[in-house]
């Protein structure tokens, strides 16, 4: 299993004994955020305008990864007048971590 983070450019890679790798992608991004509190203690996570998005898609083969990296901030993506996450390259892994491109 692999998982791909929206806000940083870091996948994570599993069986179902756990967490087997932990790798960076191309940016070094981590997320840009604050903590906010409601006044009924409801707790929720404030992206700013630095914090990027990840990756916006995955997918894999038996040897491969492929992660759809999109690396633009928010502020870039909310100047757009289609704000989906519009990708910036394809970043390729092997099933052991290591970053091919």
């Amino acid at each position: 299993m692999v998982l791909g983070a929206m806000h940083s450019d870091r996948i994570e890679i599993s069986n179902t004994n756990g967490l087997l790798h932990r790798v960076r992608g191309p940016g070094l991004h981590e997320p840009d955020y604050t903590v906010n509190r409601e006044g009924d203690g409801e707790v929720w996570l404030g992206l700013n305008g630095e914090s990027v998005f990840g990756y916006v898609g995955l997918a894999v083969t038996d040897d491969l990864i492929f992660g759809l990296y999109s690396g633009r901030t928010l502020d870039w993506m909310n100047e757009m007048e289609w704000r989906g996450p519009s990708a910036g390259q394809i970043v390729v892994f092997t099933w052991t971590g290591r970053w091919l491109s």
